[in-house]
């Protein structure tokens, strides 16, 4: 077995024990007019609040973008005031990128509003002592479901509506470790039927692009050293699909909701040219008990620990993890 089940549960405690600081958070948030809002991080955390733009989108009255450090920095950084709200995600709070723009932040604008999502505990970041907010991400970069429930702190106004919506993300943590469990032998058939020497296409759309592009970047390629490409199902049709044949190795993630006939068509299509794809539907995880607002970014954050589990598996297949890179924060760069 592959999937630490145990563990998973215990991390999602501990995403339970900070609803209400956030709570508490967004409260504060709330008392204070913002103009503006930049979402900054590299990586991970950068794909991930792509992910989120549609629930950001419909949610938020205020302009945001969605930005790297260097961006910010060397793009954005005249447009930041005391009404901006800067929210920073990061896992170990050690990128020197993000640290530089954000000690830059502190000092020439004062009163502008930090809140850093965290993964590691007592990193670099939280040394400089200029966040005005932290919530611990439990060891990710931006973690979906504690950044999900800000938002809604910060925009449903009817309490009993956020009341169910907690009660409902209280039970998420269980219930999304047994439809992976549910899903494990797939994960496992997937992996053991894949040619690590040759390239990937990986194709979804909506919500799960952004964990789509980090799980080939990042995962694939930066761990496994796996050629790998993450497409958008509405750009498929305009250019990768010529680099579907017989015995390509394509796979496509279909959403449960919004953009899921985007996805279908692009399954159609490589079912008739390929005998060497993969579908992954979200509609086989089971998550018809939650609410649709709650299911927009449980989706996306159940995906990332799917593809967390294909690692698991390409770990043992490859003998390639983490501890194996050639350069990230081996050498200079």
């Amino acid at each position: 077995m592959y999937f630490k089940n145990e563990n998973f549960v215990s991390d999602y405690q501990q995403v339970i024990s900070q609803f209400a600081d956030i709570e508490k958070i967004a409260e504060k948030l709330s008392q204070k007019e913002y103009s503006k809002l930049f979402l900054i991080g590299s990586g991970g955390t950068y794909t991930k609040f792509v992910g989120l733009r549609p629930m950001l989108f419909e949610k938020l009255n205020l302009p945001f973008l969605i930005v790297s450090p260097e961006e910010l920095l060397e793009l954005y950084f005249d447009q930041i005031d005391e009404h901006t709200l800067i929210i920073a995600g990061t896992k170990t709070g050690a990128t020197e990128e993000l640290l530089e723009v954000l000690q830059e932040t502190r000092k020439k604008f004062p009163a502008t509003t930090i809140y850093g999502f965290i993964g590691d505990e007592d990193t670099e970041l939280d040394k400089l002592n200029i966040l005005d907010y932290r919530t611990s991400s439990v060891d990710t970069d931006i973690h979906l479901i504690l950044f999900g429930w800000l938002l809604l702190c910060l925009t449903e106004d009817d309490p009993a509506v956020l009341h169910q919506y907690k009660k409902e993300l209280e039970t998420v943590g269980e219930k999304v470790a047994e439809e992976i469990l549910k899903n494990e032998e797939k994960a496992v058939r997937l992996v053991q039927a894949s040619d690590t020497e040759r390239l990937q296409m990986w194709v979804t759309s909506g919500r799960l692009w952004g964990e789509a592009c980090c799980f080939c970047n990042y995962i694939l390629e930066e761990i496994q050293w796996i050629q790998a490409q993450g497409i958008h199902s509405s750009e498929f049709f305009h250019g990768p699909f010529e680099l579907v044949s017989a015995d390509f190795q394509v796979n496509v993630v279909v959403n449960s909701s919004e953009t899921r006939n985007q996805d279908l068509r692009v399954k159609s299509f490589i079912n008739q040219h390929s005998t060497a794809s993969n579908t992954i539907d979200m509609q086989d995880f089971d998550l018809r008990g939650f609410s649709s607002e709650l299911i927009k970014f449980v989706e996306p954050w159940l995906l990332n620990h799917y593809y967390d589990l294909l690692l698991r598996i390409y770990e043992q297949k490859t003998g390639k993890s983490a501890k194996t890179r050639r350069y990230y924060r081996v050498m200079d760069y």
